[in-house]
């Protein structure tokens, strides 16, 4: 579909983990150089956490927790609107 309806000349699959590590790359190339790197990705309902080594991602030890984005902000406005004296 890509191909014939948009007319692409080419199409390029990854994961957003390793799209974040190599923006991370560009951004401090200085900082980056440790064999050892985590990736953490928050996004509206999971965080998830991908480990990679010399580069290459860690499948097996990846993590998603079920806190998000929208967890977070319930969370917050329940303790902002919580109202009570304490005498």
């Amino acid at each position: 579909m890509a191909f014939e309806d948009f007319e692409f000349d080419a199409l390029f699959l990854s994961s957003s983990h390793s799209m974040i590590r190599e923006a991370a790359l560009l951004e401090y190339p200085l900082d980056l150089q440790d064999p050892c790197q985590l990736v953490l990705d928050s996004g509206f309902s999971f965080t998830y956490a991908l480990p990679f080594f010399n580069t290459k991602p860690l499948r097996y030890a990846a993590t998603r927790l079920d806190v998000g984005g929208k967890l977070l902000t319930n969370l917050l406005n329940e303790l902002i609107s919580y109202k009570e004296v304490n005498l």
